[in-house]
Formats: structure tokens, sequence, C-alpha cells
């Protein structure tokens, strides 16, 4: 399936902002962890709150990271934040 598919479902089946949000957070983790573009800049991907459990220093509160990847052959990490705009909306 692809991710234009996807998002046409999860935008269909969401009964608020709220589910859709979630919903569009969990396709961009399976995205950035699939992708052949994305899978070679990150070599694995967590929701923020599931990544902070395992860090020193940062709290598990909603800070607006949404995801966290790390980098493939670095020691750093990258902050994701996954917006899902209208359908009309392009950036």
């Amino acid at each position: 399936m692809s991710f234009k598919s996807a998002l046409k479902i999860i935008r269909e089946k969401s009964i608020n902002d709220s589910e859709l949000g979630s919903a569009f957070e969990r396709l961009c983790k399976v995205f950035f962890e699939n992708d052949a573009t994305q899978s070679q800049q990150y070599s694995e991907v967590w929701h923020y709150k599931d990544w902070a459990k395992g860090e020193f220093g940062y709290s598990e509160t909603d800070i607006g990271i949404d995801l966290v990847a790390k980098l493939r052959g670095e020691e750093g990490y990258c902050a994701i934040q996954c917006k899902c705009y209208q359908s009309d909306h392009s950036i």
C-alpha cells in the first residue's frame, strides 16, 4: 500500500483531529522505518515518549517532538514533528 493510500484511509476512519494526528504519527514512523531513502538515513525510529523513557534527563511529556530517529552510522538523533494538514493543503 502506498503512503497516499494509507493516508486516505486514516483520514476516512479518524473520528476527530486527535485520532487523525495519532494515526498519522504511526504512519510516519512506519514510513521512516521502511522507505528506501529514509531507512538509509535512520537506523531506528521511536515515538518520542518511548524514546524518552530510556534517556536520562528527557521529559516524557509532550514537548512538540513526535518521533525520534537514530542517525545511521552516527552518534546523533533527529527530532521529527509530524503534521497532518488538510488534504487540499500542500507544503
